[in-house]
């Protein structure tokens, strides 16, 4: 009973670690496209509006609080996380 128990365990934890793997490529995705994109996007409008270099510089300053904003959300998730396996070990070492 306690090799079964522990087998599930195993796949208990290589389940989280796959999910997690996935949600932190994610990440790298949300931070990139919005600092990249935004200043493109800027750029084009600059020269419709003719106002180079304002919106190319107001799209990066977006990008790079969208970027930000993507990275506190998930590192608040990972430490929430973390924080429920945490409890969840104390639970199943008493």
């Amino acid at each position: 009973m306690g090799n079964a128990e522990n087998k599930q365990g195993k796949k208990k934890k290589i389940h989280r670690l796959t999910g997690r793997d996935l949600k932190a490529s994610t990440l790298g995705w949300e931070l990139a496209l919005p600092i990249v994109l935004s200043p493109v996007g800027g750029h084009f409008l600059d020269l419709h509006f003719d106002t180079k270099p304002l919106l190319t510089i107001i799209g990066f300053l977006f990008g790079l609080l969208t970027g930000g904003y993507f990275l506190i959300k998930f590192m608040i998730y990972e430490s929430y996380e973390l924080r429920e396996r945490n409890k969840e070990d104390k639970k199943d070492g008493e």
